[in-house]
């Protein structure tokens, strides 16, 4: 299965609170069929976020979790209509990521760091800041598949 695919990019999606952001993730991936548990996908979110801030630079942040109801690894991009307060920031776009729990660490770090590795090329910032869906996949989905 692929890290990243053109429907898991949704754009001008309206959230008010970092927490109604997240929620938008965590429902997405149920409806994209890597989990059945959007509560237990989120509550993993927000555990995440309250022990450091996943917020970068650009208004991008990168929230992630490890969760057993999560059967494949996962990247979904969310840009959000306007910005929310991230942790005294403000973001925009989110890159999400999602690896089953159980195992050892390692697809998780090296999707974190292929992510981050991709935000560094002016290009792919500029995409998915400014860019169509299709820009973003075309931007990032050599880089992670």
């Amino acid at each position: 299965m692929e890290l990243l695919t053109r429907e898991n990019i949704q754009l001008d999606i309206e959230a008010a609170t970092k927490e109604q952001a997240l929620a938008f993730v965590a429902d997405l991936v149920v409806k994209r069929g890597y989990s059945a548990d959007a509560a237990g996908v989120l509550d993993g979110l927000k555990e995440r976020e309250s022990q450091l801030s996943t917020s970068l630079m650009s208004g991008i942040a990168i929230p992630h979790t490890r969760h057993a109801s999560v059967q494949n690894p996962a990247v979904l991009v969310v840009r959000l209509a306007s910005s929310v307060d991230w942790t005294d920031d403000n973001v925009h776009v989110l890159i999400a990521m999602l690896v089953p729990d159980g195992g050892d660490n390692t697809t998780h770090l090296q999707l974190l760091a292929q992510v981050s590795r991709a935000l560094i090329e002016d290009d792919v910032q500029r995409a998915v800041i400014e860019g169509t869906a299709d820009e973003i996949f075309s931007e990032l989905a050599g880089r992670l598949n």
